[in-house]
């Protein structure tokens, strides 16, 4: 059995759910970029407090006043990377449901998500903890057997289902 695309299940001709490990991947996501989240608004607002002399003596004169410290910059990716991980934990609850709605929201916070790690904080970390099971979890969602796997509620509504 392979493990991104798992084949038959034991219990007969029932295939396996195609979506297992994406959602796996998808909690693992959402743990780190909410500790990613929590970090960041922590340095951001210790940052804060600090004096320009002390802010300038931590940081070994790299900067030397308040002035210098991208807050509006760091606020915004700590904003944005939270509603990610929201996201992501709504989708992850959601994609056992079958609804193809789901899965197409899935794709998207997943490409937005990689995206937003690899323009703004793409260094070897995250790119293993953050960007390789974003494209894990885009590829697995792109092939056949999860592709059919996810229904189309609109079409079972005009079937009379």
């Amino acid at each position: 059995m392979s493990f991104l695309f798992p084949s038959r299940s034991d219990k007969g001709d029932q295939p396996a759910n195609p979506i297992l490990v994406p959602r796996i991947l998808m909690w693992i996501q959402v743990v780190v970029l909410g500790v990613t989240v929590a970090g960041t608004a922590n340095s951001m607002l210790t940052m804060r407090g600090l004096t320009d002399e002390e802010l300038a003596e931590i940081t070994d004169g790299a900067l030397t006043g308040q002035a210098d410290v991208g807050y509006t910059t760091g606020w915004t990716v700590t904003v944005v990377l939270a509603l990610i991980a929201i996201t992501l934990a709504w989708c992850a609850l959601k994609l056992g449901t079958r609804n193809k709605q789901i899965r197409t929201m899935t794709l998207a916070t997943e490409g937005l998500l990689t995206v937003v790690i690899l323009v703004t904080m793409a260094g070897l970390c995250n790119l293993l903890l953050l960007v390789l099971p974003a494209l894990v979890v885009l590829a697995v969602l792109f092939k056949e057997p999860a592709k059919s796997w996810f229904i189309d509620p609109a079409a079972d509504q005009t079937n009379g289902n």
